[in-house]
């Protein structure tokens, strides 16, 4: 006699032992214990035991209460609550989700046997109810669902080979998309010969298995191509050369199993697989013969950046592009997961460490490829093979750790490459030239060599000139360039750049000193400006004398709404201004720098 294969789910260590040890000398089978209701339903999935016993209240984000409600979405599977909490609340919610009984820790081994044979007994006893239903509803043509007649052809062997149309209801020709008086008298085979539905006469053995083996019902489960529909189909034997069929619409059960199988085993955003799924492959994968087994670990740079700067769509879009590229990279015997937050990890079967670096290789080349990312794609990566018997889990550590390192080693140079990436992306989205940059330059180390200034505030103002606009780069392309006079929301979405430019800037090592600046070159003298109409000497000396350099030459190269203005016009244009939008101090030595003042 086959013995019933149970499912534990149960938390406690030491308890889960104990019911298994118990288990095992009642003489039931133990398919496994799980902690958690996620890997109750994926344990299900892999498994499909005859019964489980579901503490109620386990680790992870779902209670077992809660995890037999999904399982029960594709499982008839009998459940057994185990529990120390015995308060009415708890045995309603219970109830509700059909579990067939319901034991208070600590309980009698006696106890538990005498209810695994009870639950298993009434479990069997019920899909048989349930099967002679289907069959009685067969026979008293009391019927909801799709039903088919058919006469049995036999030949010279007395072998079943076609099934003659002899009837069928309504609800038949819906679900099937057929008319009854075009196929009553024809075979199965003339009805089903259409490219569309040549699977199922492939599968019409089913028939063939149910009549030999003289079976009064048979559910067969089969997807019809040409309406779109999973079909179940249930098979009885009416009378000795006779077949009826019971056709039931599961499309949405069979949806609903699809879509809890990928949220069990997929990653929702990018498609991969995740964690859970590849901790399960992990074990499958870990065997000599597919030796040597190696492991990369990778970790996106600036999915942080993109995130505060960007959004977390830019940050999504980041991850999505990322995940494709390591798909297309790897071979098709490779298992790519995402690992959690900005990780991935990639299990290689039978590839030894040549092989692994040749994939990585692929993989920082795909990244450098040019996408439509705001972030340009680069990722850390680590990896580890495996040609004995070392413990796969240690090795997964041990490239992660390897991850971690090169990532410490890189993270400098690819925050210069996205920084750099923005900067190019920025001169080709709005009118920050070169040539405007190296105008500001020029007009800001007069100014400096006038004032005195340091060299270190001197390499701060010839940053400044280069990347005080880099928060446009959030801005969108058609506000940046638009021809005719913004919007007073266009201005507000305009107003929020030096913001996004501060938070860019916070986040390189080379731009921190300038960060502030950023964030206040756009602040007035008498603090009317933006965004936090600061005044005066709150403004960063910086940021004061970039305001000027820049508006200098923004007027006297004029903008796509406006046209340029002569040099002296521009001068008078902020003398007018200085205590107003410049610090009046620096307006006169750059009037003085330029050697205008008689014209003025």
């Amino acid at each position: 006699m086959e013995k019933i294969r149970i499912l534990v789910v149960e938390d406690c260590k030491i308890t889960s032992k104990t019911i298994q040890k118990s288990l095992l000398s009642l003489g039931y089978k133990v398919v496994e214990i799980v902690t958690s209701g996620e890997a109750a339903v994926n344990a299900c999935f892999l498994h499909k035991p005859d019964l489980i016993l579901m503490d109620i209240e386990i680790e992870g984000n779902m209670n077992g209460i809660e995890a037999a409600d999904k399982i029960r979405l594709s499982f008839d599977i009998p459940i057994i609550y185990l529990t120390a909490l015995s308060d009415e609340d708890t045995l309603t919610r219970a109830k509700a989700t059909g579990g067939f009984a319901y034991l208070i820790k600590p309980f009698r081994k006696r106890d538990l046997y005498a209810n695994i044979e009870m639950i298993t007994y009434a479990h069997k006893m019920k899909r048989k109810a349930k099967e002679n239903e289907v069959k009685y509803r067969n026979i008293f043509n009391n019927m909801f669902e799709g039903f088919a007649y058919y006469k049995v052809v036999l030949d010279e062997n007395n072998i079943p080979v076609d099934y003659i149309f002899l009837e069928v209801n309504d609800a038949f020709e819906k679900l099937l998309e057929v008319e009854r008086e075009k196929i009553i008298g024809k075979s199965i085979r003339e009805v089903f010969e259409s490219n569309e539905n040549n699977g199922f006469i492939d599968e019409m053995g089913i028939l063939q298995e149910a009549i030999g083996k003289e079976k009064n019902l048979h559910i067969h489960e089969h997807y019809f191509k040409k309406v779109q529909k999973w079909i179940s189909i249930t098979i009885s034997i009416p009378q000795k050369g006779y077949l009826s069929i019971l056709l039931t619409n599961i499309t949405e059960r069979k949806t609903s199993e699809e879509k809890l199988k990928y949220l069990t085993f997929y990653d929702k955003l990018t498609g991969l697989y995740n964690r859970a799924y590849f901790e399960e492959e992990l074990k499958r994968y870990d065997t000599k013969r597919q030796l040597p087994l190696s492991v990369i670990v990778g970790d996106i740079n600036g999915l942080k950046l993109a995130n505060d700067v960007f959004g977390h769509k830019e940050g999504d879009k980041l991850l999505i592009n990322v995940a494709q590229k390591l798909k297309k990279s790897c071979r098709s015997e490779d298992l790519v997961a995402r690992w959690g937050g900005d990780e991935f990890v990639i299990l290689l079967p039978k590839a030894d460490e040549e092989a692994v670096k040749d994939i990585c290789a692929r993989i920082r080349e795909a990244c450098r490829l040019e996408d439509d990312c705001l972030i340009p794609t680069s990722i850390a990566l680590g990896f580890v093979t495996k040609s004995d018997e070392e413990d796969i889990l240690g090795l997964l550590v041990e490239a992660e750790n390897k991850m971690y390192k090169n990532k410490l080693l890189e993270s400098k140079k690819a925050h210069e490459n996205i920084i750099n990436s923005l900067k190019l992306n920025l001169t080709i989205k709005t009118h920050e030239t070169i040539e405007h940059m190296n105008n500001i330059k020029e007009k800001l180390l007069l100014m400096a060599d006038y004032l005195k200034l340091s060299i270190k505030v001197k390499n701060e103002l010839m940053l400044l000139a280069e990347f005080h606009d880099i928060g446009k780069i959030s801005t969108p392309k058609k506000i940046l360039n638009k021809p005719t006079t913004l919007t007073k929301e266009e201005w507000d979405i305009i107003k929020q750049h030096p913001v996004t430019g501060y938070r860019i800037a916070s986040s390189s090592t080379n731009l921190i000193p300038i960060a502030e600046a950023i964030l206040f070159h756009h602040e007035w003298w008498d603090g009317t400006g933006y965004p936090l109409g600061v005044k005066q000497k709150d403004i960063p000396i910086t940021a004061r004398l970039l305001a000027i350099a820049d508006a200098y030459d923004v007027m006297t190269r004029g903008r796509l709404y406006k046209n340029p203005l002569s040099s002296c016009e521009a001068l008078r244009e902020i003398k007018n201004c200085a205590n107003k939008q410049f610090d009046p101090e620096f307006v006169e030595i750059f009037i003085k720098i330029m050697d205008v003042n008689t014209v003025i």
